[in-house]
């Protein structure tokens, strides 16, 4: 059965602890990045702060509470709040048609979230049928799945607290890992090959042409895709600098 996740201690690995802006740093500069929202828009769109292009997100018509505080431990860039029931912010149709985040089967998405209710199925990110569906399921595990299609692996491990938590799926072939709060916390993977579509994709919402919506309840911040699988020492480190106890 799975094991709920505590927050864990901050502890002081060498050094000072890294400043804020060191964690946007750090994910701009990885060369497998092809898009970063840091959802601290007082206003506008939501910018893609590290792609190769400007893939901007925007929550037209959604209910978005925005410059609430942010996960990043020392970094004044805020977050936004999602109400679970029309919240999301939409990567535009018009931006992903230029294939920069058409990840296929080798990927990485990274995310911090903060959830404000239990027992409930709430998307992370969603691209399309066919394409990555990162989530949060009923009983509180995470999940990546290809939508519409199979069960790629789940969490050992739960989130049932309103703590800030970053998470992360990686996917290379059929070498996929989930890892809450820097740990790999991976069980019951399942292989499915990965095609995505240059097509819309959600954040706190499933994908764009379903049905279901599973809106995501809380706050979500620093959301990163990539075209390669991050490695479990660098996905520890993003979670180290983002609470402030990694050596600089």
């Amino acid at each position: 059965s799975a094991t709920e996740v505590l927050p864990l201690p901050i502890q002081i690995i060498g050094g000072t602890p890294g400043a804020g802006g060191d964690y946007s740093t750090t994910i701009t500069g990885h060369a497998c990045l092809v898009g970063y929202w840091r959802l601290g828009e007082t206003s506008g769109d939501f910018q893609d702060t590290g792609g190769v292009d400007n893939d901007t997100g925007n929550d037209t018509g959604h209910t978005v509470t925005r410059s609430v505080d942010g996960a990043i431990v020392g970094d004044t860039n805020k977050a936004i709040t999602l109400d679970g029931s029309s919240g999301f912010v939409r990567v535009n149709l018009v931006d992903v048609t230029d294939g920069e985040l058409d990840v296929d089967d080798v990927f990485t998405i990274e995310a911090w979230i903060k959830k404000a209710a239990n027992g409930v199925a709430m998307t992370i990110v969603s691209y399309d049928t066919g394409g990555p569906h990162f989530r949060i399921d009923s009983t509180n595990e995470l999940d990546l799945n290809r939508a519409d299609t199979a069960a790629l692996a789940s969490s050992s491990t739960t989130i049932t607290d309103t703590n800030w938590h970053h998470v992360v799926a990686t996917k290379n072939g059929s070498d996929i890992h989930i890892y809450i709060d820097g740990v790999d916390v991976t069980t019951s993977v399942t292989n499915s090959t990965i095609s995505t579509l240059p097509v819309d994709f959600n954040i706190g919402r499933y994908r764009p042409t379903s049905a279901t919506t599973e809106y995501f309840n809380g706050s979500i911040d620093e959301v990163a895709i990539y075209n390669c699988a991050l490695t479990a020492s660098e996905v520890l480190l993003h979670y180290q600098i983002g609470i402030g106890t990694a050596e600089t």
